[in-house]
């Protein structure tokens, strides 16, 4: 019998944290204070800690979304998730 795999509730439970800001650029409720992310009206106060964020979460975050709904702010904002920008 194959062995089931685990979610992690964690990361589900950041993931969801992080959606408003991903799809809009920012939270108007305080989600991501509630996980330890500070924010300014609603705006992560570490921009390089956000695009980490959606490198670790976005992929994760587009599996849970409709196929028929517009591109994610996030998206167009730091490229596809799990591939860094390279400064250089």
């Amino acid at each position: 019998m194959p062995v089931r795999r685990k979610t992690q509730k964690r990361s589900a439970d950041i993931t969801a944290a992080w959606a408003p800001y991903f799809e809009e650029g920012c939270v108007l409720l305080c989600q991501l204070d509630m996980i330890g992310v500070p924010t300014t009206y609603g705006i992560p106060n570490d921009a390089k800690a956000a695009g980490a964020a959606w490198h670790q979460y976005g992929p994760d975050f587009l599996a849970s979304r409709g196929i028929e709904v517009p591109e994610p702010w996030a998206l167009s904002e730091y490229g596809l998730p799990g591939r860094m920008k390279h400064a250089g």
